[in-house]
């Protein structure tokens, strides 16, 4: 099981062909805006998005990230990454036992819910060899998706950055947790008609 860090998304966007196709020419521009804690001036934007990856699933049981063809046809990456956002959406200990065309689905129809254009079919990547050059623009996409861990200022340790930005994102789950339990106990009272 990956170690629970959650952290807000925006809100999905309504699905079309102009959307889709946006997205994909967006990435193709953007790739190469791919930042990563630890990335080295002569990587290029693919290997920073496979650093990325390997970052954000570490930790995770049976994932491991290598290249962008063959160690995602089995849909636990994606799941994985997910994951990594928003642990409520994705159970790694099912996506460990489903086979790859259900983990595949999942993953494509969660990062849909969260605004990721579904620019690839379970069919398309359930191959010995999947597509790399798809793989990369939907990675990229959640890449995009998601939101970036702040960049340490001067002084300030990588490690020391991580922390906080640990520590902030769990406040805010409990915090989600704590209104959504309120806001259920306020909606369930039943108030006399004369308060007085």
């Amino acid at each position: 099981k990956c170690s629970q860090q959650v952290y807000p998304y925006s809100e999905a966007l309504p699905f079309s062909v102009e959307n889709a196709t946006l997205t994909i020419l967006h990435n193709r521009s953007k790739i190469s805006d791919i930042h990563v804690t630890g990335e080295s001036e002569d990587m290029s934007a693919k290997e920073r998005l496979l650093l990325w990856t390997q970052q954000i699933t570490e930790g995770c049981a049976g994932v491991r990230c290598e290249n962008f063809t063959t160690c995602w046809r089995d849909g636990k990456l994606f799941n994985a990454i997910i994951h990594k956002y928003r642990p409520d959406l994705v159970d790694m200990n099912t996506v460990a036992v489903q086979s790859n065309l259900a983990n595949l689905e999942h993953a494509f129809f969660v990062a849909e819910k969260l605004g990721v254009a579904r620019l690839l079919d379970p069919e398309d990547v359930d191959v010995s060899s999947p597509d790399e050059k798809s793989v990369i623009t939907y990675v990229s996409s959640l890449y995009d998706a998601f939101p970036k861990v702040p960049e340490g200022g001067e002084g300030i340790s990588a490690h020391d950055v991580e922390v906080k930005w640990i520590e902030y994102q769990n406040m805010v789950n409990y915090l989600i947790q704590w209104i959504r339990h309120h806001a259920t106990i306020m909606s369930d009272r039943a108030f006399p008609n004369n308060p007085v």
